[in-house]
């Protein structure tokens, strides 16, 4: 809960209110650009897109789209996660003499003998011009990308939403680690340049320190599957993302590679009914997570500005497309787990279930607790005492500077400061002494790692080891082309 003065200070001050505001002039929009399905002299029918918004407003929407259409009847079809509609009739003043109090239902679109369907009558009616396509429907699962940043809590999340059998998340390929490869490749238009990436990314997920289970993909036939699609290395990590949530039956597919978030209009181009689930985690909190972990820098100033980009990002994204963006933030789930994962599982249209939030009945969360020190906690009950971690973790001038840093962002978000928030922006000086101590400090935890956790150490060196042969081997190649090119 949040303390204000007054009504009209919640108004000024609050995250909650200034999102609702937001969300509703999206969802205003959205009304505003609506067409209708069907339409004649009498009626006009509109089908509704399975978005968050149109969930919203499909009751509201019929007496404003009655007032619209000058006194025609309106029907309002919203698709239900079962494949049936929700059907809210008004009949207006041009069809019946007059508006009439409203109708609503349940309708099942499949044809039956007669076509007595309201769907069916409204549709073979004479006159009535079709002036939108039908929606479309895929049968492959709905893709989902968690983002924008790791050490979010976004282990947390994946392992309880893993509990429903419509739900597949398998261990990320981070493909962000690749990416800097992807032009040593050159023109993916050659066959053989796409079929060795499709060589090499299904050779990532072989590397991952966390196996995907029951899967095994054959990279010949997955280059042969993609050949006559767009040619990304995302497509690809996606066709094996897509495949193993369909051997598992589920219906959604999750990829936890948060940093894709600067990847996320190529993926949207790829795949248009892709969704985003966005986790806000304190700066402070996250940046100081963030310093112990071997994945990130070992600096509070590179990892606040990694923060500051990446939520920026995040932040876009989700004011561009409000109704493919979720936003939850990691203190909320603390306080109410429930809550939290019932909004995820409406989000995607999967059903909540309990066994989501025993997390100690999870053999991936046991297993994976047991692979890293960075995931020993996964197998337990967050403790939202733990917000406020950072405070012990942190000196005084790293919580000042990281608050300086995104003070604005934490202010969106609804995260308070807890100094003046004055320090000086850091100089190209201060940032290339900030890099050389992180990886002198990153140098020193890969030693420390081989002490203390040798099998921890080996998976991921195992994958480290192999982007590295791939660098090496894509360079030698580009090395011998160039020489044979002058040559010639």
């Amino acid at each position: 809960l949040h303390r204000f003065e007054s009504p009209l200070d919640f108004m000024a001050k609050a995250y909650e209110f200034r999102r609702l505001q937001e969300g509703h002039a999206s969802d205003q929009q959205a009304v505003q650009d609506l067409a209708p399905y069907t339409a004649n002299d009498r009626a006009t029918v509109y089908v509704l897109p399975d978005r968050a918004w149109a969930r919203r407003l499909c009751g509201t929407l019929a007496n404003q789209l009655v007032a619209r259409n000058n006194g025609r009847s309106v029907a309002v079809l919203t698709p239900r996660s079962d494949g049936d509609f929700l059907v809210n009739l008004r009949i207006g003043s041009a069809s019946a003499g007059g508006w009439r109090s409203p109708w609503r239902g349940r309708h099942r679109p499949a044809a039956r003998p007669g076509y007595g369907s309201l769907h069916q009558r409204v549709l073979r009616a004479p006159g009535v011009r079709h002036t939108m396509n039908q929606p479309t429907h895929t049968t492959r699962p709905l893709p989902l990308l968690m983002i924008p940043l790791r050490r979010c809590g976004s282990h947390a999340l994946r392992l309880r939403l893993n509990a429903s059998p419509q739900f597949h998340s398998p261990y990320p390929l981070h493909i962000v680690d690749f990416m800097p490869l992807v032009p040593l490749y050159g023109d993916l238009r050659d066959d053989s340049a796409y079929r060795q990436m499709v060589k090499d990314v299904v050779g990532l997920q072989q590397s991952s320190m966390v196996k995907w289970p029951g899967v095994h993909f054959d990279a010949e036939e997955i280059f042969n599957a993609l050949e006559n699609e767009p040619r990304s290395v995302h497509r690809i990590v996606w066709e094996l993302l897509l495949r193993s949530a369909e051997q598992h039956g589920a219906s959604v597919a999750m990829d936890k590679s948060l940093d894709s978030v600067h990847y996320a209009h190529d993926l949207m181009a790829l795949f248009p009914e892709m969704r985003f689930l966005n986790v806000v985690r304190d700066p402070r909190a996250q940046v100081a997570s963030m310093n112990r972990a071997i994945i990130h820098d070992f600096d509070t100033t590179l990892n606040a500005l990694a923060w500051v980009k990446a939520h920026a990002t995040g932040r876009a994204l989700a004011l561009r497309y409000p109704d493919r963006v979720l936003t939850i933030r990691y203190e909320d789930f603390l306080g109410d787990q429930e809550h939290t994962l019932r909004r995820i599982c409406q989000f995607i249209g999967i059903e909540f279930l309990p066994q989501m939030l025993d997390i100690a009945a999870s053999q991936e969360a046991q297993d994976l607790s047991r692979m890293s020190a960075l995931w020993e906690s996964n197998c337990f009950a967050p403790l939202p005492a733990n917000k406020d971690k950072f405070k012990t973790q942190l000196q005084p001038h790293e919580i000042e500077t990281i608050e300086s840093l995104a003070w604005e962002t934490m202010h969106y978000y609804g995260y308070e400061c807890m100094t003046e928030a004055q320090a000086l922006p850091p100089t190209p000086v201060v940032l290339a002494q900030c890099h050389q101590q992180s990886e002198k400090r990153r140098g020193e935890a890969w030693e420390q790692l081989l002490r203390s956790a040798p099998r921890d150490y080996a998976a991921r060196r195992v994958r480290s080891d192999y982007l590295e042969r791939v660098r090496q081997r894509l360079q030698s190649t580009s090395s011998l082309e160039t020489g044979a090119a002058a040559l010639s």
